[in-house]
């Protein structure tokens, strides 16, 4: 999948509102990085609670890509950069869910 930190995803429609001409194109947000569902997974639980076990039965729903990372040339056009890298992005959302218990 590709997974996008939420200051990311503001800073990104900010760009987009800028900069943008608003001529029906389509812009894909995201992080333009594929990262797999066990990998967030792991990475969150080893911040959020790093004690429990995780148990993968590699099943794939009907109709789910087996991979997806979007490209965001359009975006990057319009300057945008990522400020959050995915290790960084999904630690700071443990801790903030974490915090919020």
């Amino acid at each position: 999948r590709d997974f996008i930190y939420i200051d990311d995803l503001m800073h990104a429609v900010e760009t987009i509102v800028e900069k943008a001409m608003f001529t029906g194109q389509p812009i894909n947000i995201a992080s333009g990085k594929q990262t797999t569902i066990k990998n967030a997974a792991l990475s969150f639980l080893k911040t959020y609670k790093p004690d429990v076990a995780l148990e993968f039965n590699n099943a794939q729903k009907k109709g789910d890509p087996a991979n997806w990372e979007a490209s965001i040339d359009k975006l990057a056009s319009l300057g945008y950069q990522s400020k959050t890298n995915f290790e960084t992005g999904i630690k700071n959302t443990a801790l903030w869910m974490r915090d919020q218990n």
